[in-house]
């Protein structure tokens, strides 16, 4: 009797174990596979979050709302603190959109004229494509403010 162990052949004539190359074709399609997962579920997760972030920015009106709905659940509020907190969130917010006022001027101007600088570095078309990104960032990121309270 032999001591090393021989593959039993099967009744089409083939090996018992598979071939090597095709192990290592399955295991590299599963880490494919994988990464490739991965990367979406991230990319999916970033989408949600930038949208989330942007409608913020473009409804600030809703922000206290939405904030005091989130901070109910988390933080377990009564009624009564609720109402108290939502309204602290109005207020402050309305603040906020008075600073924003005062300062929104003074950042788009500096915004300005980072956009001149660069283009004056740039080619003609270079210069109209980073004027065009730049835009459609200031669109996305820094809309224009919603009317004031006290009138337009």
């Amino acid at each position: 009797m032999s001591d090393s162990i021989e593959p039993v052949a099967s009744t089409d004539g083939r090996s018992g174990r598979r071939p090597r190359r095709r192990v290592l074709r399955t295991v590299l399609l599963s880490v494919v596979l994988l990464i490739s997962g991965a990367a979406i579920g991230a990319g999916v997760t970033m989408l949600v979050l930038v949208r989330g972030v942007q409608f913020g920015i473009r409804h600030p009106e809703l922000f206290p709302a939405r904030a005091t709905h989130r901070l109910r659940s988390f933080l377990d509020l009564t009624d009564e603190q609720a109402r108290r907190v939502e309204a602290i969130l109005t207020e402050r917010q309305q603040q906020i959109q008075v600073i924003r006022r005062e300062a929104q001027p003074r950042l788009e101007a500096q915004i300005e004229q980072i956009r001149d600088e660069i283009a004056a570095v740039l080619t003609p078309q270079q210069s109209g494509k980073w004027t065009r990104w730049l835009d459609d960032r200031r669109r996305v990121w820094l809309p224009p403010l919603p009317p004031a309270a006290d009138g337009p």
